[in-house]
């Protein structure tokens, strides 16, 4: 069976550029490795350079499809229905690739670089079109994301009971393992009650600290690690980070995440998308 390939522009709608009835791709450039930079300086006298960081450029995706039709008519309609679909001023896109149908689904955000170029007439019933993409963000993405939890239990009174009387802290480590090429930033949730919450990725030292929070029954926290903001209830708190906090991601391989609460409990989902460096 043949790959799926489709572009989901920014109002989530779908043109499925592979569905053998209108369109066909012919080629996908460009889906490998991205581009690499590496950042070196010399100094006078020096042999060689010193490597200071390597990082991946921009990516470029190049699409080359045939427009099917039975009439000329009809190959002018959905030449302007591809064009509309791929309209620069919407904004990013996601570009979704599936090249084994019983294997991943592979999604990357991107932009339109060069809408249709309609430069190769087939017949008067068909047209090659070439579509290129540019992704700010290099990496590939599983587009079901892993959404692994961490439970904490609710806090309580210590035994035996001494004067003055404490309620203790919650906190509960597990392991988050990112089968991904690259780190990969998760948005983390949880519903009240709970308050004072301390996330943090144990393996990098990394922590978001949020002081004077409280998450009531019914409400839900939200911690985007990308976007760098904090919500309950879609109302923001970022006011509540404190200033040696961190946005942090989950680094390639096993990561230990520890969260903690000054009272109540919760079950935290740390939700991502595996990263990979090429399809």
């Amino acid at each position: 069976m043949a790959a799926a390939l489709s572009f989901t522009d920014a109002q989530a709608i779908v043109t499925d550029l592979n569905d053998f009835d209108s369109f066909m791709v012919l080629t996908l450039s460009g889906a490998g490795m991205a581009g690499i930079e590496h950042h070196t300086q010399r100094t006078p006298l020096q042999d060689g350079e010193t490597h200071i960081r390597t990082l991946l450029a921009p990516r470029f995706l190049i699409v080359e499809l045939v427009i099917m039709a039975t009439t000329f008519e009809t190959l002018q309609t959905a030449r302007r229905t591809l064009t509309a679909a791929l309209n620069p001023k919407k904004g990013a896109g996601t570009l979704k690739y599936k090249p084994d149908p019983a294997g991943v689904e592979y999604g990357i955000s991107c932009f339109i670089e060069q809408g249709a170029d309609f430069s190769n007439p087939v017949s008067p019933a068909a047209e090659v079109a070439t579509i290129s993409f540019r992704c700010p963000d290099p990496a590939w993405y599983n587009t079901t994301p892993s959404a692994p939890t961490v439970v904490v239990p609710a806090g309580g009174l210590s035994i035996p009971i001494s004067i003055p009387m404490s309620i203790s802290k919650a906190a509960k480590t597990e392991t988050i393992t990112n089968a991904g090429d690259l780190a990969r930033y998760p948005v983390i949730t949880a519903p009240g009650p709970f308050s004072d919450p301390l996330i943090k990725n144990d393996t990098t030292g990394k922590y978001l600290k949020l002081e004077g929070l409280s998450v009531a029954s019914g409400e839900t926290l939200t911690v985007d690690m990308s976007a760098r903001t904090v919500a309950v209830a879609g109302v923001s708190y970022i006011d509540r980070v404190t200033a040696e906090s961190e946005f942090w991601p989950l680094e390639r391989g096993a990561n230990s995440v520890t969260i903690t609460v000054e009272s109540g409990g919760a079950t935290f989902t740390v939700t991502y998308n595996t990263p990979y460096l090429g399809v």
